[in-house]
This record gives C-alpha cells, structure tokens and sequence, in this order.
C-alpha cells in the first residue's frame, strides 16, 4: 500500500549510520541494490564511502518504494547531467526527492512536486563555509556576516545550506 504524500507537503526521512538496528538495515544491501549500483559500489575505493552509498541507496529505496506502492527492488533511477537522480519510468512524474549526507547523518526529502533540493551540513563545517564564502556570495551576503551580534560561521553555513539545496532542486552543480 502506498503511503499517503499531500500535495504541498515535503515530507523528511533521517537515517543515521550509529543508529540501532544499523546492521539489519545494511545487511539489506545485496537484495536491493540493482546491478548499476552495485557495479558502482564496486568501483569504490574506500570502504567509508562505499557504506556511505549503500545506506544513501537503501534509504532512498525503502522510502520512494513506500510512497510509490511498489518493491524497493522495482525502482530505477535516471540521471541529468549534472548526476541528479530522479525516478525512470513507470514512477519518473509520481514524485520528486533529494538526498543529503553529512558525516554520519543522511535526509531524504520527498515531495509531490517535480523538483525538490535538501542540503545537510555538520555544524563543525561552518568555519570552512565562512571562508568559502567569499567565492559563491554576493558581496551584501557577505556584508550580513560583518553585522554586530552575528555568527559569521553559522550563518555562512545556513546560507551555504540554502544555496546548495536550491542549486539541487534545479539539478545543477555549484
């Protein structure tokens, strides 16, 4: 049965790698992985990114799979050219989502709509967000990081956050 996804309404999936139950949900890993993911995870050359695919993957199976009414194992993924993924047919116009990873943690949105952007960031990374800074924002944005009372970092990261999830959503690169 397919879960319920209202018009309007994004819904979010966390999955964390230091969650109980971890081990199961990985274990999943050879049943539900086609065979261009699995050629992929193959191809990796660290054991930490590889984990980092497999998790990402089975949580974007396991969740679209429930929205769509279908098994994991029926979804196959199509990509621009620029990598985003979306769904092939016969689900590519029933949903959109993203995924995100940082660290240990991973968000999937999920949505109604065509294009959807999420971005996921470890708060340790704000220092190096402010120091980007200065290559991807405007001059005013980084204006706002120099206001009395201001976390520089904190804010170049949310702002970091939000350009990354809008440059997602419309399937670009930065």
């Amino acid at each position: 049965m397919a879960a319920l996804l209202p018009p309007g309404q994004v819904h979010l999936w966390r999955l964390s790698d230091r969650q109980p139950g971890i081990e199961e949900i990985r274990a999943d890993a050879a049943g539900l992985l086609s065979p261009d993911e699995r050629r992929r995870l193959d191809g990796m050359p660290h054991p930490r990114v590889a984990d980092r695919f497999i998790l990402g993957r089975l949580l974007l199976r396991r969740v679209l799979a429930r929205y769509l009414g279908a098994a994991p194992t029926e979804l196959r993924f199509r990509y621009n050219a620029n990598g985003k993924p979306g769904l092939a047919e016969p689900f590519s116009d029933r949903i959109g989502f993203n995924l995100s990873h940082s660290a240990s943690e991973f968000v999937l949105a999920v949505c109604r709509a065509a294009a959807i952007g999420v971005d996921l960031e470890a708060l340790d990374r704000a220092p190096a967000a402010h120091r980007i800074a200065r290559r991807f924002f405007t001059a005013d944005e980084i204006r706002q990081f120099a206001e009395p009372g201001c976390d520089a970092d904190a804010r170049a990261l949310l702002l970091w956050s939000l350009k990354e999830s809008i440059v997602k959503a419309k399937g670009e690169t930065v």
